[in-house]
């Protein structure tokens, strides 16, 4: 979900006021023949890269919430399940193998895997559950695997809280 028009750090107006300035460092830098030199360049280009960093600030941290539905296992034992997409949210994280070809991202996957199994079997009413996802770490693996497998520059966390009904019992999350 993103950002509240209400909740913006930047105003539309300054989105697009911040665009005329680098307009303006184009051409106190252009010469007569329409050339700009390449230090003005890489620093405009850095603004740019700062303006849309700055400009998606307010859409960095997502909510999303999750149903929580009670099944049975094969023993008959009701068991918490909560869902993403129609589906366990466990084999979806499991799906997620499927998005890389590695055996160092494979590892990670087997690793969210078990954190999704915990947090679904041990998500309590008045309690947060956070899971942080490094990026990728040279002794994991070549920077070459990392960016390849888009893990090389971002480190995540994810927060699950409970929802609950009336009676306690939990029937969603939000991350």
């Amino acid at each position: 979900m993103g950002a509240h028009p209400e909740s913006r750090l930047v105003s539309i107006e300054l989105e697009g006021l911040r665009v005329l300035t680098e307009v303006d460092h184009i051409l106190d830098h252009m010469d007569d023949g329409g050339r700009i030199p390449h230090e003005a360049l890489h620093d405009i280009r850095t603004n740019h890269v700062t303006a849309a960093y700055e400009i998606a600030m307010p859409s960095v941290v997502s909510e999303v919430t999750q149903q929580v539905e009670y099944e049975s296992d094969e023993a008959g034992r009701r068991q918490r399940v909560i869902k993403w997409l129609g589906r366990n949210v466990v084999e979806n994280t499991e799906n997620g193998k499927q998005y890389h070809w590695s055996e160092a991202a494979h590892s990670r996957v087997d690793i969210e895997v078990a954190a999704a199994r915990h947090e679904q079997a041990n998500l309590q009413p008045g309690r947060a559950m956070a899971f942080i996802s490094p990026k990728m770490s040279r002794k994991d693996a070549s920077l070459a695997v990392a960016k390849s497998e888009h893990l090389h520059m971002d480190d995540s966390i994810r927060v699950s809280t409970p929802i609950t009904n009336e009676q306690g019992e939990v029937i969603g999350r939000t991350l």
